[in-house]
């Protein structure tokens, strides 16, 4: 027979793991609570072609590359940008590219011709991040074989403007072989043709009503000095 004492027992070992265990998890959200939050990694402007926050490639390799990318952006129209950070964490670097795209508007607009070749240097991670309308020369199976078999290996040995320079070539000659709208240079020249004959036609205007009026006022000349000598 089992007295008083038994059953209050038993009825205290099976409320006290769930007492204990409210009390747990009372504290961890507690805890939680009080850690600070890690902010977002601010997305930094647009303000070249080349955005190092890591201060890894040095200035004459910066140049380098921000010429070669504007020269591939007048020959071909898409625009290409290389951004550095130290790290995209608390966020995925899928999760940091798509914010940076997002702001800066890589691209033309109605085409969608951009690329983000972005590089996390602490967490050993780069992405490339292509428009829409690249999306068909460069998917993500071939985005990723460009990170993983040629930019990587650079990376590996620590040379960080390598990797990003032979990236760079592989996505421009993958650009190059796509049939996309002409420069906007290019769609302009009838606009600079036509400011170039406005300025020839006024120089003939000028040039002819210049002479004219050159004739007129020899001509007057001649005349009253021949009349003088008659």
């Amino acid at each position: 027979h089992a007295g008083p004492g038994t059953v209050g027992y038993a009825v205290r070992t099976d409320r006290w793991p769930q007492v204990r265990g409210a009390y747990s998890t009372l504290l961890i959200l507690l805890i939680l609570a009080a850690l600070p939050l890690r902010a977002e990694v601010p997305v930094p402007p647009l303000e070249k072609r080349v955005t190092d926050l890591t201060g890894t490639l040095t200035p004459d390799q910066q140049a380098a590359l921000e010429s070669r990318l504007a020269s591939f952006e007048a020959e071909k129209g898409s625009q290409i940008a290389v951004l550095l950070v130290p790290t995209t964490q608390p966020e995925t670097i899928e999760q940091y590219s798509i914010r940076v795209v997002d702001e800066w508007k890589l691209g033309r607009r109605g085409i969608d011709d951009g690329v983000l070749v972005l590089l996390a240097k602490q967490d050993r991670a780069a992405r490339i991040e292509v428009g829409r309308g690249l999306e068909g020369v460069i998917p993500d199976a071939v985005a990723n074989s460009i990170v993983e078999d040629v930019m990587i290996p650079f990376f590996r040995q620590g040379d960080f403007y390598g990797g990003l320079s032979a990236g760079i070539d592989r996505i421009a000659g993958l650009i190059r072989g796509e049939p996309l709208p002409a420069p906007a240079r290019d769609r302009g020249a009838p606009e600079s043709g036509s400011d170039a004959g406005t300025g020839l036609s006024l120089a003939l205007f000028g040039g002819l009503f210049g002479g004219q009026i050159l004739r007129f006022i020899f001509g007057a000349f001649l005349g009253a000095l021949i009349a003088a000598t008659g």
